[in-house]
């Protein structure tokens, strides 16, 4: 191999590297690139704009909002329906309000339906 054709090699092999570090998401306005910011990433003082992300977290888990459920608030309202509702089929963070919901109707105690039955 000449000298020529290895200079070239590495000469192409180093734009590659360059142009691939680009692509990797290499930015000014992200400190550590590659990652997300920790706002993005859902990782909010605000409970509903984690659930609006797309990025799941683990703040807002279902120990969250199970909590949050048994003291009825107006956030669990809120959480129930923007996370049944047409953009929290998608979110990724609806997940443990769903599972929080479905588990707390399980749980609920089954009402005594009125006798109904015709007796003869």
């Amino acid at each position: 191999m000449s000298l020529h054709k290895v200079n070239t090699f590495a000469a192409r092999l180093l734009a590659l590297s360059a142009l691939l570090s680009l692509a990797a998401g290499c930015d000014r306005q992200n400190p550590e690139p590659g990652r997300a910011t920790s706002e993005a990433a859902g990782e909010t003082d605000d409970p509903m704009t984690a659930l609006r992300s797309q990025t799941p977290t683990t703040r807002y888990g279902a120990v969250y909002w199970a909590d949050v459920a048994k003291s009825d608030t107006a956030l669990w309202g809120r959480a129930k329906t923007f996370c049944y509702g047409d953009e929290g089929w998608r979110a990724p963070n609806c997940g443990a309000v769903r599972n929080v919901e479905a588990t707390n109707k399980m749980a609920a105690p089954v009402q005594k339906r009125p006798d109904t039955h015709v007796r003869f």
